[in-house]
């Protein structure tokens, strides 16, 4: 598949999965987020923002009406556009497994565990009412630093897993070693990494209640994109192989003709 189809059906995909998700969130994760909202209101007023790092009376440059609205759905089809160009990137440089619907399950669990899972369990997320925004900026920073060295870790595998097959090490050999090389420097890497130390002033259902439905919003996009992507190059691909002439066409390269063109003498 050429790289510009590819990006072509993930940023599809990923636009419709976010809007999905939008639907989601905004049915599930609003009612959280008005509760979270609800109490940083109530702390301004009874003189606790400070003391949490708030500062609930500074007026929104977006009103919540957008927020929920079209702010939500714009952001995260956006969003999804932008992960679909990703998928799609990552869908083409894959040299396994072989089929269009294989290669697609596997980008969706690689990616979904190196931009979702991994961050989830060190640094979830919270409502608005927990976070000092002094510390905005450092939590972002550890975010992305998590981030970028999980997918290193992937690479870093995927290198070790290419140099035991060409030694030729017995299967059950690789797996071990393959999945050690992976899962124990992530370890040491959740383990080392500073924890977020932020106040938490919100009852702890909420907090959990928030960070479930975040977290499965983010299996609704990465979910319906890797099945959207899946089942759309499955279909290119058998397009493909039962049509070459039409797909020759498509690209614009001449078709051949069955007989010979006659020349006339």
């Amino acid at each position: 598949m050429k790289p510009s189809r590819a990006v072509a059906i993930g940023i599809t995909v990923g636009f419709l999965a976010g809007l999905l998700a939008a639907i989601y969130l905004n049915l599930a994760g609003e009612p959280r987020l008005e509760e979270a909202i609800a109490l940083e209101e109530a702390a301004a007023q009874t003189g606790l923002a400070n003391d949490s790092g708030l500062n609930s009376e500074d007026d929104p440059a977006v009103s919540r009406s957008v927020q929920k609205g079209i702010g939500l759905f714009s952001a995260l089809a956006f969003t999804g556009a932008a992960f679909g160009t990703i998928f799609g990137v990552v869908h083409g440089a894959l040299r396994a497994p072989t089929t269009p619907w294989q290669k697609a399950r596997l980008t969706g669990i690689l990616l979904f565990t190196g931009f979702v899972l991994v961050p989830w369990f060190k640094y979830p997320p919270n409502p608005p009412a927990v976070g000092d925004p002094a510390t905005s900026g450092q939590r972002q920073s550890l975010y992305l630093i998590l981030i970028l060295a999980t997918f290193t870790l992937f690479i870093c595998t995927d290198m070790v897993k290419r140099q035991l097959e060409q030694r030729n090490i017995t299967e059950h050999v690789r797996q071990i070693v393959t999945a050690a090389s992976f899962l124990v420097p992530l370890t040491l890497l959740l383990i080392f990494l500073p924890p977020n130390d932020d106040p938490i002033n919100v009852p702890a259902d909420l907090i959990w209640q928030f960070r479930e439905i975040s977290l499965t919003g983010n299996v609704l996009l990465w979910g319906s994109m890797t099945i959207g992507y899946g089942l759309l190059a499955t279909r290119w691909a058998q397009n493909k192989a039962t049509n070459p002439a039409k797909n020759k066409q498509l690209a614009g390269l001449p078709e051949r003709s069955s007989s010979a063109s006659k020349v006339p003498l």
